[in-house]
């Protein structure tokens, strides 16, 4: 059941409404679910190539990174995967 952001706040929606928005974050979430399992399905031999590598070299720098996957990867996107800017 879809919950407020704190128990003490006081819901001022019905429970129709309440019932209404978990079948929606549930179709949202079975969505997303299944895009996933479809990428995920699509590239696996390029997920497996890069395991392979990482678990020889454990990094991978974006030169190498780029010819594993046959394309650029704007260094904007790889901060945001790993979490640090390149050095």
């Amino acid at each position: 059941m879809f919950l407020p952001s704190s128990s003490s706040e006081i819901r001022n929606y019905s429970e129709q409404i309440a019932s209404k928005i978990d079948k929606e974050v549930s179709a949202i979430i079975k969505s997303c679910e299944e895009k996933t399992k479809e990428l995920l399905k699509k590239n696996t031999k390029l997920l497996e190539k890069i395991a392979l590598t990482l678990i020889q070299k454990e990094i991978i720098e974006k030169e190498e990174f780029e010819q594993i996957i046959g394309k650029k990867v704007k260094t904007n996107l790889l901060i945001k995967i790993t979490g640090k800017a390149k050095r």
